[in-house]
């Protein structure tokens, strides 16, 4: 049997506020992740890789490939990329503009340098900027929203709340993979788990929101670009979404050091 949750009534979902929005409108168009059996990365102690570690390793072909994503955090604090969609709820309705903005940071808690680069989460006509900001992200004399590892601001034209924030999830829960098992010097992923449920109604087996960064090797680093929702599993209720987003870059903090197995000299730098 299918455990995927029931679909709730429209005057439900209406009265969740910010949520048929989101719901409905972060368009589902990257292709489906490919599932594969993937290499093992441990710590660099060897040790079975935990959560939010960022130092990790794998063996391969008698190499063994030493990575630290935290070479890849952003000297900003954070790392922000933004979509513009167009939504409409029916034929005759008008075009609701929505700016999407993604905010994450690598191994640790965003950083603001000024407060107009903080994301925005509630009505500036009535300058309650954290109106809709998530607990977790919330700052402790709860002035500003973004002291969390990642979130997902959405501001709409037309909404009378003006802008709403989802947490995508901590550095403490996050995932790193390899980006291909066939070639472990291409760059890793690193997904933030574990976000927020707060509208999780719209979320497919009631899920917690996600996002997964592909970090490509590279000798410059390139910012995050694409972001976008991926599709819901195939046969899902229809109006409910997959709840995972995904973006790319690529950055030098993602390229391995490379040593021999076993070899006591240690790794050698990544070439550039």
């Amino acid at each position: 049997p299918s455990d995927a949750p029931s679909a709730a009534p429209a005057a439900t979902m209406m009265a969740r506020g910010c949520g048929p929005l989101l719901a409905c409108v972060l368009a589902a168009s990257l292709l489906s992740l490919a599932s594969s059996a993937p290499l093992p990365l441990t710590g660099l102690d060897g040790k079975a890789l935990t959560d939010g570690t960022c130092a990790t390793s794998t063996v391969s072909s008698g190499q063994k490939f030493d990575y630290n994503l935290q070479d890849a955090e952003s000297e900003d604090g954070h790392y922000e990329v933004s979509v513009k969609r167009d939504f409409k709820w029916n034929d005759t309705s008008p075009d609701i503009v929505l700016n999407i903005s993604f905010f994450f940071q690598f191994c640790s808690d965003m950083q603001f340098k000024t407060d107009t680069s903080r994301p925005a989460c509630g009505n500036s006509t009535t300058g309650n900027a954290t109106a809709h900001c998530p607990a977790e992200c919330l700052s402790a004399d709860k002035a500003w929203c973004g002291e969390c590892a990642s979130l997902v601001s959405v501001q709409a034209s037309t909404h009378p709340e003006g802008a709403w924030c989802e947490a995508l999830g901590g550095f403490e829960s996050a995932r790193i993979q390899l980006m291909d098992d066939s070639d472990p010097a291409v760059g890793l992923v690193y997904t933030f788990a574990g976000g927020d449920a707060g509208h999780s109604l719209y979320c497919v087996n009631n899920r917690t929101r996600e996002l997964r960064v592909d970090v490509s090797c590279a000798a410059v680093v390139s910012p995050p670009k694409d972001a976008d929702e991926l599709p819901p599993p195939p046969g899902s209720p229809r109006g409910y979404r997959s709840c995972r987003y995904q973006t790319s870059m690529a950055h030098p903090g993602a390229c391995p050091a490379v040593s021999a197995a076993g070899d006591p000299q240690g790794p050698a730098p990544a070439p550039a």
